[in-house]
């Protein structure tokens, strides 16, 4: 062969590592098409999904009301009176009482729950509406830095959503009313029982002072007497409210459910972290109190300190309490930590009089004598005026109490269910399913190893591989009535199939750089059409006047014998080469209707077919056959069956790929190209074979569902693609659609062994003496020096106008 190592050289560049190609738009939407199936499937299923769904789950509907809540503690002014602190505008505690089991039952009893029904029918008085499952369907949210709440209930009746939320607003109301009235009848009770005692124990202390002052005779005390007992005196002043309070405190605490199981005072005062913030709490109390009985203003900004320090650890108290008893005993939690809060602040009070008293305890016991007597004057005189105005207020406060819920907004009956929503949902499994199907696509495709696409090829190939064209799948050729079923561009040479065959024929002959007699077409595996491709090429050329011999050199599974329907010749190429028997005694031709086509069968097969391909002999015969034909194609095992095509390769101007779409594996031809180096013949393009141009996003429809029409009339100009389709001959061949992995396996099934056909194998020459191979051709072929056309005989209308059209087309590459 002509330049073996500049073929290597050429082969090595296939053989180098390809750069990793970006994937276009275009591919994508192709393997979308290829794997619309499975975004069908999934499509479908999630729709399917979604529509169960929404049978089977049952509607849900949601009424909402709106309130403006005052909190409980402006219901009294009480401990603005006694305390310096002002009550928190805040309504958490409140916005808790609304969902308590107590109020949810209230609003219960006040609903005809009989006539209220479920999906099943079941009448809700039938149904178990306590526990947590149904406070679930009741929610509350605060508006920010507002006291307007919002309810919000949930329920498959509509109906029964908006009486409930209405209910359970009338209720809450009668409960905040009921909580804030008995806290006032408490508070006036005890006022007017502590009134009259109060008066009896001034009355006393009245009494006994004016005695002493008599017995005595005391009338004045030191300055320093007068000032600590005045200072005590206050200090007792400010003791008796904060026993008010701790009395009222204890009133809320005992009217809280015993049953409940809550936990005492003492039992939440065992706490260690309760503890130490009282521990803080008095003492801050105990510096607070000495400060503010010092006249001195440089002090001011300490008081302020303390007080803060005083309300935080009040809050800190609270919390602890809450945490404790469970923030569902809100309100127990704000008694419990009142009481503890004022308890700790009497017992501070009364460490500072124990202080003052300390220093009193120096001066002469007359004197500090009248000066109690007189303070108890003056306290009870204080605390009787502060009993009656509490007393006066009291009543005036309970008389005026009122619901703290005013309803903005009441609630009314949906009209469509807010769960499930049926848009979103098949919105969800529309685009869900066909996101799915996609994703499961491209996962199929980057998994599979067939190839499935030229731009594949390209990838693995190099993108300057030329690409020599594509032929389509063909369904249920062996039902096709012929002698040749698969031998299409003589049975229709009309077809779509068979213009593709025609224009594979012409690339190899006009579209390479170098003119190309000796031709082998291979594949990776078995079953791609390698054979199909070659017969069909060499009858194309043949037709088109060119002489042509296929030789099968597949001595493991030959199949041109029985391509053509033809017995098993019993010479052949191995006893040529072997028993140097004469060529004319071996070549056959396979049918009258391609003279020009001839083939050389294997004859009696060989174990060593190495050995055969590179014998001197061999090379002899395709010398010879070079110059009888005008092309000279051989038929070998594929790639990966055989090693013998390294060895054949070295007596070939080229060879070409043959991949069949879904069938080939990427990693054989990848395989392919790391051993093309060994190959001594350039590799001229691939064929890409059996396209369903149907899952091919780059072949449209053009020529590929139907027939061309008859040449020169309206399909065509004279030997030019013209403006339509002709006469519209209906062809032979219908084109396959479906999967490639479903045709491929059908096909296989279809397929037996390779079974040869019944017509005698005719030679190609008569028999004679030595020298009648080359005479014989020249008088049927037209062997010679000028080698005359004339003598070739057409085979139909159509061959004639092939053989015209290449001719022209021939031409026309030659000028360029």
């Amino acid at each position: 062969m002509e330049n073996t190592e500049e073929t290597r050289k050429n082969n090595i560049q296939y053989n180098e590592p390809r750069e990793e190609q970006e994937i276009s738009i275009s591919q994508l939407l192709g393997i979308v098409k290829q794997r619309r199936v499975w975004i069908y499937i999934f499509f479908v299923l999630a729709l399917a999904l979604a529509i169960f769904y929404l049978r089977v789950t049952n509607p849900t509907y949601e009424a909402k009301a709106t309130a403006l809540v005052e909190p409980i503690s402006n219901a009294t002014s009480i401990e603005s009176l006694l305390t310096t602190s002002t009550s928190s505008s805040k309504i958490d505690t409140e916005v808790q009482l609304i969902t308590s089991t107590t109020n949810l039952q209230n609003a219960l009893e006040r609903l005809d729950l009989s006539k209220y029904l479920d999906p099943d029918g079941i009448p809700y008085s039938e149904k178990n509406l306590r526990g947590a499952s149904f406070t679930k369907k009741v929610s509350v949210k605060t508006v920010s830095s507002t006291k307007i709440i919002e309810l919000t209930v949930e329920d498959g009746n509509p109906q029964f959503c908006a009486d409930m939320a209405n209910a359970i607003l009338a209720a809450y109301t009668e409960m905040l009313t009921t909580i804030a009235k008995n806290s006032k009848s408490a508070q006036r009770e005890f006022l007017e029982s502590q009134i009259p005692a109060t008066e009896a124990l001034l009355s006393e202390a009245s009494i006994a002072l004016s005695e002493y002052k008599e017995q005595s005779g005391i009338s004045q005390m030191t300055q320093k007497n007068t000032l600590l007992t005045t200072k005590i005196a206050s200090f007792q002043l400010m003791i008796e409210p904060l026993k008010l309070q701790l009395i009222e405190a204890e009133s809320l605490m005992a009217g809280f459910n015993p049953s409940s199981k809550l936990l005492t005072v003492d039992q939440i005062k065992t706490d260690t972290a309760l503890q130490g913030l009282l521990d803080e709490f008095k003492a801050n109390n105990k510096e607070l109190i000495m400060y503010q009985n010092v006249d001195s203003s440089a002090e001011t900004s300490r008081i302020f300190v303390l007080q803060n320090a005083i309300s935080s650890k009040e809050k800190d108290i609270y919390n602890v309490v809450a945490q404790k008893v469970g923030p569902q005993n809100a309100s127990y939690a704000k008694a419990v930590s009142d009481y503890i809060c004022v308890s700790a602040t009497i017992e501070a009070i009364e460490n500072v009089i124990e202080v003052y008293n300390a220093d009193l305890a120096d001066y002469p016991i007359m004197e500090r004598k009248y000066l109690e007597l007189q303070r108890d004057v003056q306290i009870y005189e204080q605390l009787l005026l502060s009993l009656r105005e509490l007393l006066e207020e009291t009543k005036m406060v309970e008389a005026a109490v009122v619901g703290n819920v005013n309803v903005i907004d009441s609630a009314v009956v949906p009209e469509s269910p807010v769960s499930p929503r049926k848009m979103m949902i098949l919105a969800i499994a529309v685009v869900g399913g066909v996101a799915l199907g996609v994703l499961f696509g491209f996962l199929l495709e980057f998994t599979d190893d067939t190839i499935r696409s030229e731009d594949t090829i390209k990838s693995i190939l190099g993108r300057d591989m030329p690409s020599l064209g594509w032929t389509p799948y063909i369904k249920d050729v062996d039902k096709i009535q012929k002698d040749f079923p698969a031998l299409f561009v003589l049975n229709d040479p009309d077809a779509s199939v068979s213009e593709r065959f025609r224009s594979i024929a012409n690339n190899i002959a006009y579209s390479l750089p170098k003119k190309i007699q000796v031709l082998s077409i291979n594949s990776t595996d078995m079953s791609e059409g390698k054979t199909t491709v070659i017969c069909n090429i060499a009858a194309a050329y043949a037709m088109a006047g060119k002489k042509v011999i296929l030789i099968d050199g597949d001595f493991r599974k030959p199949a041109i014998e029985a391509f053509f329907k033809l017995k098993k010749s019993k010479i052949g190429l191995v006893d040529s080469a072997i028993n140097n028997i004469p060529l004319e005694k071996c070549i056959v031709r396979p049918t009258e209707k391609i003279p020009n086509l001839h083939i050389l069968p294997p004859g009696m097969g060989t174990r060593n077919p190495n050995a055969l391909y590179n014998s001197e002999r061999f090379s002899q015969i395709i010398e010879k056959l070079k110059a009888v034909y005008d092309y000279v194609i051989i038929d070998c095992p594929p790639l990966s069956y055989g090693s013998e095509f390294t060895h054949l390769a070295k007596h070939l101007d080229g060879f070409v790929l043959n991949i069949r779409a879904g069938v080939a594996s990427k990693r054989a031809v990848a395989n392919f190209i790391s051993d093309l180096e060994f190959i001594q013949a350039p590799l001229l393009g691939f064929i890409y074979y059996g396209v369903v141009a149907k899952n091919q996003s780059s072949y449209g429809y053009y020529g590929y569902y139907g027939s061309y029409g008859s040449y020169g009339k309206k399909g065509y100009g004279k030997y030019g693609y013209g403006y339509g389709y002709g006469s519209g001959h209906k062809s032979l061949y219908e084109e396959g659609r479906g999967s490639y992995r479903q045709l491929h396996l059908k096909e296989l099934k279809r397929r037996k062994e390779v079974s040869y056909g019944t017509r005698e194998p005719v030679l190609a020459f008569a028999a004679g003496a030595s020298g009648a191979f080359n005479s014989s051709m020249a008088s049927t072929v037209g062997v010679g020096t000028e080698k005359p056309k004339q003598n070739i005989r057409p085979v139909g209308d159509a061959q004639k106008k092939t053989s015209d059209m290449l001719a022209d087309i021939e031409k026309i590459y030659k000028k360029k």
